[in-house]
């Protein structure tokens, strides 16, 4: 062996051991000559091609040399003893390594020396004498065909992996309805090779009987079509096949149709489960928001047909949030799929039959009733969604079996009065739930009205004109003295923010910050009112040199929708007030946050901060809670201080309220305060903190500078004369 074109006089060379180099990656031909003018000749043409030649006379190190170079093609001299060996050992390949394109190099131009070279695998020959032009056009002829050969062979493997994986396989019908298959249509059809069918009848014949019909319409019209129809295989088993044809002659006058058939069984099946999950509410298992848009599109072509009326009636559940902050998410989600339970029921069974029902999703349902004729009828759709959403429901917890009862509110829009496509009706039928839950009646429905789209404009542009403000800094900080109740010492106040619209004037703290609570803006209002107290708070430090304390409400949103202890490590640090002169306010809301609620107050006590329970007594008071949780402090309710002269059981709850928050090792502040009677007897029957109109309402910053000028000096604060009410009066307290 002989590498010719690097050492032609250094003589046989060894076999390398390792792969050549990359520098060397031309094509190599493999020569095995054994004429030297012959040789001579197929190496010039070799090197006038730009190949490289390696001298290959002994055809046991093929292998060797196979697995190294990586030859392109093989020239053999078949005068050479062993050639058709050799010959053989290149063309077929073997241990791994694929064969080579051969040109043998023959003397004898007879029949049965040509049979000779392609019984041993040549692919082409030439005569001897030779000519250099011949040979390098002979091996660019190999090199092309044996690239082309290799791109089909890729070809065919590549489309033979695609026809297995994919289960498809190709069939053609020719003039007399006879079928011609592709490789493996037992694979698609489910069928053994011997119940194959072989012609279009019988190719029907096994369509199910549901698509027999338009199968057979398809293959007969002789035009290209695409299909879905299902096949009963060996095992029994329905397949889905999807069949598609084109007209590939029509030479004799008829229309000869081929084309693929595909086993789409498991793919119809995912498109299907994707399918409902893109209609239905995963938690509930309902049809969701698209689903019922569809549903109700039917309903109200129908609706109108026949001149009819329709409802849409949307399902408001209340307090199931509350289920979950209290037993856990699990527990709320379980409600709500017991609840879809009987709405799903109602919709299949009785007198009461609901057409349509879905899932809005956050505790909404939707309810569409057809075909009304009498108010009395749909009165009695309401009584028993109302029954149904507001039955007990029973929870097995973790801690054992429980039992809760929910409230709905209802809300109701009508076609055709109220709209006559979907999206206005479910719109309208939101906004009468919307007006239920400020009316917060007890399971009444409410029926929408042309005043509410006026109503929901507005409260959009509010929400905007809020959002804007917040941005703008365009709010302000009212602040409300509070005073001890025994000396009457100013001791701090509470931060109240007031929004002052240019075009509405005073807006209503209850009513903006609901806006903000629903429509995700306290966020950044309860920062702004947590900064703004805070620097003012500093700025009583230095002026007066006293510890004056700022207490600041705290929306239960807002500690869900950020990492609440940090914006106050964050404000503190900035600010630089003392954690123990600020007090944050939250309502007894806090109490639904469940779990979380103990690590958020927590943290929050960590940071030195006071905590106070706003409004103790209105809601959701847990005394497991309270005494679980870091509070230092109770307020109580107007509604209660502002009872006590006159009713005895807004006396006793105070009284209560006082003594648990004592034994319980709190402060108690009562609220509401506006006379010189109700602040008496809070003193006396021990409320350490008093706050109201009796005092001073809340004031605008450079207000409160100057009414705590006039307070520190003198100590003790005097009750607020009328004239000064006036004077000191901003839009109010919040409710």
């Amino acid at each position: 062996m002989k590498d010719l074109t690097l050492n032609r006089i250094a003589g046989p060379t060894e076999v390398p051991e390792t792969p050549l180099p990359a520098t060397q990656n031309v094509p190599r031909i493999w020569v095995a000559i054994h004429d030297a003018a012959c040789e001579r000749i197929v190496m010039a043409a070799v090197q006038a091609a730009g190949m490289r030649v390696l001298d290959l006379t002994d055809h046991a190190e093929v292998q060797a040399w196979r697995r190294r170079a990586h030859p392109a093609a093989g020239v053999i001299d078949f005068d050479l003893p062993g050639a058709d060996r050799l010959c053989e050992n290149l063309a077929l390949g073997g241990s791994g390594s694929p064969g080579v394109p051969v040109l043998a190099l023959l003397r004898n131009s007879g029949a049965d020396e040509l049979e000779r070279a392609f019984a041993a695998g040549a692919a082409d020959f030439a005569f001897q004498p030779l000519t250099d032009a011949l040979i390098e056009h002979r091996l660019r002829f190999l090199l092309r065909a044996e690239e082309q050969r290799g791109a089909l062979a890729r070809s065919e493997r590549q489309l033979a992996t695609v026809k297995r994986i994919g289960r498809i396989t190709y069939w053609e019908c020719d003039a007399e309805g006879l079928l011609v298959w592709g490789d493996h249509p037992e694979r698609v059809l489910g069928l053994p090779v011997g119940r194959l069918p072989q012609n279009l009848t019988q190719l029907i014949e096994l369509a199910h009987a549901e698509d027999r019909r338009s199968l057979a319409s398809a293959l007969l019209a002789g035009e290209p079509f695409a299909l879905d129809w299902r096949c009963k295989g060996d095992s029994g088993r329905w397949h889905t096949l999807h069949q598609h044809a084109e007209v590939v002659d029509r030479s004799l006058g008829q229309a000869v149709l081929g084309g693929t058939l595909q086993d789409v069984t498991e793919m119809r099946s995912a498109q299907g489960s994707l399918a409902r999950l893109n209609t239905r509410d995963p938690l509930t298992g309902l049809g969701n928001r698209q689903h019922l848009l569809g549903e109700l599109t039917h309903l109200l072509a129908g609706a109108k047909r026949s001149a009819g009326r329709l409802a849409v009636i949307r399902l408001d559940i209340q307090n199931f949030k509350r289920v979950s902050h209290s037993h856990g998410m699990s527990a709320g989600d379980e409600v709500l799929r017991q609840i879809a339970v009987r709405l799903a029921e109602l919709g299949r069974r009785g007198p009461l039959h609901l057409d349509a029902i879905g899932s809005l999703g956050g505790g909404e349902f939707l309810a569409v009733v057809a075909d009304l004729d009498t108010p009395e009828a749909l009165e009695a759709h309401l009584r028993c969604l109302r029954a149904n959403c507001m039955a007990p429901i029973h929870l097995q917890l973790l801690t054992g079996p429980a039992e809760v009862v929910l409230g709905v509110r209802l809300g109701v829009a009508f076609h055709p009065d109220d709209g006559s496509d979907p999206e206005t009706l479910i719109s309208n039928a939101g906004l009468a739930v919307a007006e239920a839950r400020r009316s917060n009646p007890a399971g009444d429905a409410f029926f929408f009205r042309a005043e509410l789209n006026q109503r929901a404009r507005e409260r959009v542009t509010l929400e905007a004109d809020l959002r804007l403000a917040v941005e703008l800094g365009d709010l302000q900080v009212n602040f409300q003295p509070k005073v001890a109740a025994g000396s009457g010492e100013v001791i701090g106040a509470e931060a109240l923010v007031r929004w002052h619209h240019l075009a509405h004037g005073d807006v209503s703290p209850g009513r903006f910050i609901g806006l903000a609570e629903e429509s995700g803006i306290i966020t950044e209002l309860g920062t702004f009112v947590l900064e703004q107290a805070c620097r003012a708070a500093c700025d009583w430090q230095r002026r007066w040199q006293r510890p004056l304390g700022v207490a600041v409400n705290v929306s239960v949103e807002q500690l869900r929708r950020c990492d609440f202890p940090a914006l106050v490590e964050r404000v503190l640090a900035q600010t630089g007030l003392p954690p123990e002169l600020l007090e944050l306010e939250l309502t007894e809301g806090i109490m639904l946050v469940g779990e979380d609620s103990v690590d958020l107050m927590q943290r929050l006590a960590t940071l030195g901060v006071k905590l106070a329970i706003d409004d103790f007594g209105t809601g959701y008071s847990s005394l497991a809670y309270l005494r679980r949780l870091p509070i230092n402090t109770v307020k109580i309710d107007q509604s209660f201080v502002r009872g006590m002269q006159t009713a005895g059981d807004d006396q006793a709850v105070v009284e209560a309220i006082i003594t648990l928050g004592h034994t319980l090792g709190m402060s108690v502040v009562a609220e509401g305060v506006e006379n010189a009677a109700q602040a008496a007897l809070l003193a006396r029957l021990g409320c350490d903190v008093l706050q109201g109109y009796h005092f001073g309402r809340p004031m605008s910053p450079a207000r409160w500078v100057r009414w705590l000028d006039a307070h520190l000096s003198g100590g003790a604060v005097e009750p607020a004369s009328a004239q000064q009410r006036v004077l000191t009066s901003g839009v109010g307290p919040l409710p």
